[in-house]
């Protein structure tokens, strides 16, 4: 037979309500929602990450596929900007009908601010792609110049935005730069490298104006954070309402600069029908695996999908985090990871692929060297961050009780 249980004692009693009024203090205290802001920072961070290394890595063996098959660069990143844009607009939906049915599908925001998104984004799409092949812009120069984009960052928001940052976090990014320098010196110095100087332009100007072009993509790859900072820092932002309105617009956008391909030395093609024979001639590999095609049909889906992923996290992420330098420096990891990866594999020219090929050399030891100091200057950006949000509750709390 069940015993009756046994009253508790007061002691007993009281350690329970303390208990419950401890949890309810810890759910209202805002302690739980800056957890969990935390860790959606830290999700969107490594998969921002993960699929930019992803795309770095695919991207010149794609680029030398579609080069080997009668293609160019302007149908991979055409073809690619397509299909990622019909992916996330079908992502929203998707989440809308099936998750969420809060997020609207009219345009939440400005629709000047969605078309200066898509615009920005084009024209990082057309100047990098442009200027990355290894005959204008050298690899070595590649890897240093894209440490433009935290300088372009930050002076932007500065003029657009009317937002500065603090000295703690100035210093935490001139760090990482410094560290983006030191993974760099191996292409710097030509290292362990297979550069030539036959891969680079042979006129003067072109081997100054390739790279400055390939620099200049930086600023609309920073104008596209700041046109998410502006949107999704703010309270009740939609964040797939904005990706599903800038991918809309990006679309005709896109197809609508087609006619860059046909600038006389910017472009890749002569005339109409080489156009058309290069831009048949790479839709059919990007869908076939027939033998004349290479390896394009597997490279060129790796690379949509890591185009797509890195989209959509770095959209999140700016919207998560405190905007659009949060971003540009967590981006910047990309170059040394993508210079370790190296070091693992090992390119093939003559069949075009990779293979497993492990070295410890002076490429590895500053790469290692680089991401010591600039993992350590991310968080201590994100400490400085943390520190001032807190700061402005302090103060907007003190300013509330003198009222």
């Amino acid at each position: 037979m069940s015993q009756d249980r046994e009253p508790l004692s007061n002691s007993a009693q009281s350690s329970i309500r303390l208990r419950d009024i401890v949890i309810l203090q810890a759910w209202t205290s805002g302690y739980t929602k800056k957890w969990g802001q935390n860790l959606r920072k830290a999700i969107f961070t490594l998969l921002f990450i993960a699929c930019n290394l992803t795309g770095s890595v695919t991207l010149p063996l794609l680029s030398a596929t579609m080069d080997a098959v009668g293609s160019d660069n302007f149908v991979v990143i055409y073809h690619t900007a397509i299909i990622s844009s019909i992916l996330l607009i079908f992502v929203v939906i998707f989440l809308r009908t099936c998750i969420n049915r809060s997020i609207p599908l009219t345009l939440a925001s400005s629709w000047k601010i969605v078309l200066a998104n898509a615009l920005a984004n084009v024209f990082n799409y057309i100047l990098v792609i442009f200027a990355s092949p290894p005959s204008r812009t050298p690899p070595y120069l590649q890897s240093i110049l894209s440490m433009t984009a935290i300088p372009f960052t930050v002076l932007l928001r500065l003029m657009f935005l009317r937002k500065g940052v603090s000295p703690g976090r100035g210093i935490c990014c001139a760090v990482i730069i410094v560290g983006l320098f030191i993974s760099s010196e191996p292409q710097i110095w030509g290292l362990n490298t297979q550069q030539t100087e036959n891969n680079a332009s042979s006129s003067l100007l072109q081997r100054i104006l390739w790279p400055m072009c390939f620099a200049l993509g930086f600023v609309p790859f920073a104008l596209v954070n700041l046109t998410c900072e502006k949107v999704l820092t703010t309270r009740n932002s939609e964040a797939l309402n904005f990706i599903l309105w800038s991918q809309l617009v990006q679309i005709p956008l896109l197809t609508g600069f087609f006619w860059t391909d046909f600038i006389p030395g910017f472009g890749m093609v002569d005339n109409f029908s080489d156009f058309r024979n290069h831009f048949q001639r790479g839709l059919h590999c990007s869908y076939s695996s027939a033998s004349d095609c290479g390896r394009a049909v597997t490279r060129s889906w790796i690379f949509i999908a890591a185009f797509t992923c890195g989209t959509f996290s770095q959209y999140l992420l700016v919207q998560s985090s405190d905007g659009a330098i949060f971003a540009s420096i967590v981006e910047a990891v990309v170059g040394p990871l993508a210079s370790l990866f190296w070091t693992l594999y090992r390119y093939n020219k003559s069949d075009n692929s990779i293979h497993w090929h492990p070295v410890f050399n002076e490429t590895t030891a500053f790469s290692l060297a680089g991401l010591g100091l600039m993992i350590p200057g991310i968080i201590l950006y994100h400490y400085f961050v943390i520190q001032e949000e807190k700061s402005e509750e302090v103060n907007l709390d003190n300013l509330m009780n003198t009222i």
